[in-house]
């Protein structure tokens, strides 16, 4: 059965790992819908990605047909920082 997690507020300014953020152990299968107005800037790896990075995958907003990525099980640390700073979005997490 699927747990629904809190919703997590992002912000721009840097990355952040969202398996911290949402104590979600680093490797479990998990889904997330980015629920704000302003697109979320996502990277998948082992250690922190710099501040500038274009690596990665860009989520839309709640409007937008791409706001709900899944990660599989085995999947590296999750990093996020909202597109556009000052700005924060809001996520939902399902945990598979």
């Amino acid at each position: 059965m699927a747990e629904f997690l809190p919703n997590i507020t992002v912000d721009g300014n840097d990355f952040v790992s969202l398996n911290a953020l949402s104590s979600i152990t680093i490797g479990t299968a998990f889904w997330i819908q980015n629920k704000g107005f302003y697109p979320l800037h996502l990277i998948e790896s082992a250690t922190k990605p710099v501040s500038t990075s274009v690596e990665g995958l860009i989520v839309g907003n709640i409007h937008s047909n791409n706001n709900n990525p899944n990660f599989a099980a085995g999947s590296l640390e999750i990093w996020v920082r909202c597109e556009h700073p000052p700005h924060t979005t809001k996520l939902h997490i399902e945990v598979s």
